[in-house]
């Protein structure tokens, strides 16, 4: 499925449901029925919780937000923790953390171009990425199924 693809299949979720939810609000439920335990970073110091799903999830759930919203992806350092976020600048800020009710935001920021982070190997980002992005388009089509 292409990026316009994709966004229109989103856009058709936004519609179904109107004025009843926020962008923020659709993201945060399709990220919480995709999250899986494949799906979060296997060096993260905590396994898979369903209870708090969005631990491990930063990464894969930039990307698969940009690809919904557009926007730029950005890395964030706070001591030892670091979160990506993507940021749509004409709709304000999605990011996991908060999806996850996370309020902590790192104090360095840099923007990170989707391939460079696509290619870290060590985290096997790319499949756990694909593996999200079709969740999140399953959820989606369940959405408009329904």
């Amino acid at each position: 499925m292409t990026t316009e693809e994709i966004r229109a299949l989103f856009a058709e979720c936004m519609k179904r449901v109107g004025s009843k939810a926020t962008r923020f609000a659709v993201l945060q439920r399709l990220c919480i029925k995709a999250w899986c335990a494949e799906t979060a970073d296997p060096g993260f110091s905590q396994p898979f919780d369903p209870h708090m799903p969005a631990q491990g999830q930063n990464d894969v759930t930039a990307l698969v937000v940009n690809d919904l919203c557009g926007g730029t992806i950005y890395h964030a350092v706070n001591g030892v923790y670091q979160r990506y976020y993507n940021w749509t600048h004409e709709s304000g800020n999605f990011d996991v953390a908060t999806v996850a009710g996370q309020e902590e935001y790192g104090s360095a920021w840099s923007e990170v171009h989707r391939e460079q982070l696509l290619a870290d190997e060590s985290k096997r980002i790319r499949e756990r990425y694909e593996l999200l992005r079709e969740r999140v388009i399953a959820a989606m089509r369940n959405a408009l199924a329904a």
